[in-house]
């Protein structure tokens, strides 16, 4: 248990600024869900990471080998998850607010191989139900109908952007990664921010 993450079973809760959230450390494809801003709850999830081209969030569990807190992460390491080969370690992470921000959150995805020759495909999405979402800058910024917005960014090199076309009022933003060579004993690291901002009247 940390300031912001609060650990049971496999269940952890958030608190990141005005965003209140839970995260099921077996179903990362889920992100975090159960989104609450102050008195709105809000209708989709964050920073959800898959490994599968085709996904299909809360089919398919994957036992973490190890979770824990520490500091502002929640830490979760999968072996092998969904039959692919290598391994992956993922850190969600809640940063200090910088100006004109109130809510800060991180994914970052770091994965490994034991095998000689392996193509890792990865990706983080986000999906809620706002006005609208745009590709901005190499970012995707989401507007929402009440008094905030939210954007996500990924350093270059790291993770491409797409928007999907809305599905049940959702607007979905998927961000990818691979499938790039990759050998033995290197790590990768990628990493995906996410923050909140208040729209001012």
């Amino acid at each position: 248990m940390t300031e912001h993450w609060r650990l049971q079973g496999t269940t952890a809760k958030v608190a990141c600024g005005p965003l209140l959230a839970e995260l099921d450390v077996q179903r990362p494809m889920m992100g975090l869900h159960k989104l609450q801003l102050p008195g709105k709850a809000v209708n989709g999830w964050l920073l959800g990471v898959d490994v599968r081209e085709e996904s299909s969030p809360g089919e398919q569990a994957w036992p973490p080998l190890d979770v824990y807190t520490r500091g502002s992460d929640l830490v979760a390491k999968y072996q092998e998850p969904a039959g692919q080969p290598y391994h992956l370690e993922i850190y969600w992470r809640v940063l200090e607010p910088r100006k004109h921000m109130s809510g800060v959150i991180e994914a970052i995805v770091s994965v490994q191989t034991r095998q000689w020759e392996a193509y890792p495909h990865l990706t983080v999405t986000s999906a809620l139900d706002v006005v609208q979402a745009r590709l901005h800058h190499g970012g995707v910024n989401f507007l929402s109908r009440h008094d905030w917005s939210y954007v996500e960014a990924s350093p270059p090199g790291d993770f491409a952007a797409s928007l999907s076309e809305p599905s049940a009022q959702l607007s979905r933003a998927c961000w990818s990664y691979g499938k790039r060579f990759m050998e033995r004993g290197v790590i990768r690291r990628l990493r995906l921010r996410g923050a909140f901002a208040t729209i001012a009247n």
